[in-house]
Order: structure tokens, then C-alpha cells, then sequence
């Protein structure tokens, strides 16, 4: 009597074999990691084959890694996306595999798969860092404090230039050397009727009240 099996086990040994416990079936995948600060990076892969075991346990530590350690970098948007549809992709080929078994020659007695940790994102560390950081985008013009802006009614301006006009002005705080008081923001020249002159910008007419130059006049 013959085996029907033996011709193929000879071919699946044939076939290769994860680089780090030697068992096969294994598939070819690659598994990044990013980690940075700021302008700081660092990009590291790791290149199999893998096994079914293998590929899993790198998967979920390279990607929780990139979610806790990748997020912080400037280019972070772009680069963590990036690495989580590589790893996707390196997910899928070892996850097809079968269950993995030590090769007859290559797999010595001690030679065991990786052990898959958790699943990804029940490691409070992958959610952890992108929440910490969005909370902090978000307070951060709060912590901050709006912008002081002072081209609307109650600021002032200055004459950058010594025409006469307003070719050039400045809007600044009224505390400052300035040359006249802004008393009202509108859409037409026409409605600054009444008041000393005006200075257009940016789409705006500003009505202005001039001020008397504060530096007292020396007796003669």
C-alpha cells in the first residue's frame, strides 16, 4: 500500500520556512514599525517568512508599537497610516496559513512559534497615546487663548509710510503709538461719511478717527 500524502509533505517541506522557530507552512511578509518624536524617526522592519504564529505575535507588537510610539511625530498622519495598511497586508498572507509544525530537519526539539500577546487594540497602550494626543490638539488653542486682533472697531493703526494716505498700515493695540482710532468696519467707502478718513483692506473699509499727538508741545 502507498501514501497519497507523502509526495505532498515532501513538497510543503520544500516550501518556506519561518526564520524564527523553522516551522512551516510560513509565507513571505514584512512588518513595520515606526517610532518618533517631533522631527525624531525611526523605521524599523522585520522580514520573514514567518509562520502563522510568528507572523501574528510581530504583527500586533510592531502595530501597537507604531500606535503608541509612532504618534508623536510631525509626519505622524501620514506615517502610522502607512505602516497599519503595510501590516494589514503581512496580516492577511500569515493568517491564511495552517497550524504551524516544526520541520523534520530544520526545527530542533526546542524550536517553538511566538505566542500572540493580545489583539492590537485591547492593549490600552495603541488607544492610549492617539487619544492623549488628540485631547491635546484639541485644548491646545484653549490653553493658548484666542489671538488678540486689533483691525475691528476699538483698535488702531499705524502709519507705516510718511504719505499722507494709509498705503501701508499697521493695526495695533491703541496702548501703542498710534495715528488713529478705528470707529467702524464696513463694506463701502460711502459709510465712512462722517468720520475724519478712512483706510481700506483686505476687502474692508475701516472708518478712522484721528487723535491729537499726545507729545505736548515745547514752549518756545
Amino acid at each position: 500500500m502507498t501514501s497519497t500524502s507523502a509526495p505532498a509533505d515532501r513538497a510543503d517541506e520544500a516550501g518556506p520556512v519561518c526564520v524564527l522557530c523553522h516551522h512551516l507552512p510560513a509565507a513571505p511578509a514584512t512588518l513595520h514599525q515606526v517610532n518618533g518624536v517631533l522631527v525624531y524617526l525611526r523605521w524599523n522592519r522585520e522580514q520573514g517568512p514567518f509562520c502563522r504564529d510568528c507572523g501574528t505575535t510581530l504583527f500586533r507588537d510592531a502595530t501597537a508599537r507604531s500606535l503608541s510610539r509612532g504618534s508623536w511625530h510631525l509626519l505622524s498622519p501620514v506615517l502610522v497610516p502607512l505602516v497599519l495598511a503595510r501590516n494589514l497586508a503581512a496580516r492577511r498572507a500569515v493568517t491564511a496559513l495552517a497550524d504551524p509544525r516544526p520541520h523534520p530537519v530544520l526545527a530542533a526539539p526546542n524550536h517553538r512559534p511566538l505566542v500572540p500577546g493580545r489583539p492590537v487594540m485591547r492593549r490600552p497602550t495603541s488607544w492610549l497615546a492617539p487619544l492623549l494626543l488628540a485631547v491635546l490638539v484639541s485644548l491646545a488653542p484653549l490653553v493658548a487663548g484666542p489671538g488678540v486682533r486689533y483691525d475691528r472697531v476699538g483698535g488702531c493703526v499705524r502709519k507705516s509710510t510718511p504719505l499722507g494716505m494709509y498705503d501701508a498700515i499697521r493695526f495695533v493695540s491703541c496702548a501703542d503709538v498710534h495715528d488713529a482710532r478705528i470707529a467702524a468696519v464696513v463694506t463701502s467707502w460711502t459709510e465712512c461719511r462722517g468720520f475724519d478718513e478712512y483706510v481700506a483692506e483686505g476687502g474692508h473699509f475701516y472708518c478712522l478717527t484721528t487723535e491729537p499727538d499726545p507729545t505736548p508741545a515745547q514752549p518756545d
